[in-house]
């Protein structure tokens, strides 16, 4: 888990440090917005709540957003973009596993709503219309989870663990992006870009009480549609 945190800063620092020396104010920036969606990869989220601790199991899901950005920066190497982005992710949950009974089958769902900062660099390809691009970005994400386990299996959970759970809560979440953009026109670019986000640490909790600590880790591939204002 350590590791996986560090993966942001380090590549982000190396980004800002090998841009700032050669980059100088855009002559004219373009505005654009834009809409997104696709298809989420869900890896299992891991879960504690001293003494116990386990996995939750999740189906893949879709994602669906909506960005706002401009040009910020010329780089010898391509152009900086700043982008705001809202985004909504949805998927099912499948099963709670816990470090004493194992994995117990659940029926719920995992929702969350982010509202992102991001940093795009967009390769300099000359007349090319497709465009390569590498960003990342920094934001918070609004989880809500809810499930309950099978009551066969229920009654075995630890004394402590909540079933069923509503809960959520609120955290910084961080994503790193890479993909291509096709030149349909002056004004319009289609994309495609894969990514991959985590919420490191996410309290979960309903009516002030806190069920357990989580983290959410998962890569989605999205195609998107910018249009210049």
């Amino acid at each position: 888990m350590g590791e996986n945190r560090q993966i942001f800063p380090i590549l982000s620092t190396a980004l800002v440090l090998a841009i700032l020396p050669t980059a100088a104010k855009a002559e004219a920036p373009e505005h654009y917005i834009g809409v997104f969606g696709g298809y989420e990869l869900r890896s299992s989220d891991s879960w504690s709540s001293a003494p116990f601790g386990g996995k939750i199991g999740n189906d893949d899901g879709v994602i669906i957003g909506a960005k706002a950005g401009t040009s910020i920066a010329d780089a010898k190497i391509g152009q900086l973009r700043a982008e705001a982005e809202v985004s909504y992710r949805r998927n099912d949950i499948n099963s709670i596993s816990t470090s004493q009974q194992g994995r117990l089958p659940a029926k719920g769902k995992n929702q969350a709503v982010s509202l992102m900062l991001n940093g795009y660099l967009d390769f300099d390809v000359g007349e090319s219309k497709l465009v390569p691009f590498v960003g990342a970005g920094l934001g918070l994400a609004r989880v809500k989870e809810s499930y309950d386990v099978d009551i066969v299996f229920a009654s075995i959970l630890p004394q402590n663990f909540p079933n069923p759970v509503q809960g959520k809560g609120t955290t910084v979440s961080w994503q790193l992006m890479a993909g291509g953009a096709l030149r349909l026109s002056e004004k319009v670019r289609l994309s495609v870009e894969g990514r991959y986000s985590q919420v490191p640490s996410l309290s979960i909790s309903a009516g002030g009480t806190k069920f357990f600590e989580t983290r959410r880790d998962s890569a989605a591939l999205l195609l998107g549609i910018n249009f210049n204002i």
